[in-house]
């Protein structure tokens, strides 16, 4: 990942752009009231309201007319996943290297679940349900554990798009939350209680880092060095 470590300022910077950005933060907590903020692909409805979130979320390939068929894929998936999944209370600052690494089978398992076939020059192809949508379903499983990623994150950071490499992502996402928490701690502010601080209470740390490197990464917008925001506050 990034070798200077991310200050608090730049982490809260990025998520207010990201907050005027877009509206991915608005229909992620419509999505958690829908299935009342704990997702269980074992419920049809539940898995629904997953693949509409995931299609507002740039998931396109995830086509609507699919949506029976890779709603019985993700109930397969998960009848099997589920107890892999991290526990309710736990959190990615603090789960060991070793524990990560048993997320990388888990990911590519869901990666590679069959979505549709496409049709390029008359011949058939499968779709599979992909790295980014399967980031956004475990992040969407477990939002203090998991962040969901893309393709210009993973080209930035990270080899290619295996478990492997999401593992090494959630690696280097710990690492800057470690940072951010020693930053938060200095100011006497919880990591947990952060969100609440840079007015996102319903938010998690590593959906808040997600957001910054969606920013700094995928938009490619840099928060303003020092400088900057020391001519802004004479300004103001």
């Amino acid at each position: 990942m990034k070798e200077d470590p991310i200050s608090l300022g730049k982490l809260a910077y990025a998520c207010r752009v990201y907050d005027a950005m877009t509206d991915y933060g608005s229909s992620f907590r419509k999505f958690r009231l829908q299935v009342d903020d704990t997702l269980d692909l074992a419920n049809q409805n539940h898995r629904q309201a997953l693949l509409q979130w995931l299609n507002a979320w740039g998931c396109r390939h995830l086509a609507l007319k699919c949506h029976q068929d890779i709603s019985k894929e993700l109930a397969a998936w998960y009848k099997v996943a589920r107890g892999r999944l991290p526990g309710s209370a736990d959190r990615l600052v603090g789960t060991s290297d070793a524990v990560l690494e048993q997320y990388a089978e888990l990911f590519d398992d869901l990666s590679s679940l069959p979505a549709r076939e496409g049709v390029r020059n008359g011949r058939r192809f499968p779709i599979s349900f992909g790295p980014t949508a399967a980031s956004k379903t475990l992040f969407a499983l477990r939002p203090h554990v998991f962040l969901a990623w893309d393709e210009a994150i993973r080209q930035e950071l990270v080899p290619d798009d295996s478990g492997a490499s999401y593992v090494e992502f959630l690696k280097g996402a710990s690492d800057d939350l470690r940072d951010i928490t020693e930053q938060s701690s200095r100011r006497g502010i919880d990591l947990e209680n952060l969100p609440k601080r840079l007015g996102r209470p319903e938010s998690t740390a590593p959906q808040l880092m997600g957001e910054y490197y969606w920013i700094t990464i995928t938009q490619d917008v840099k928060p303003p060095g020092l400088t900057t925001l020391g001519e802004w506050l004479d300004w103001s």
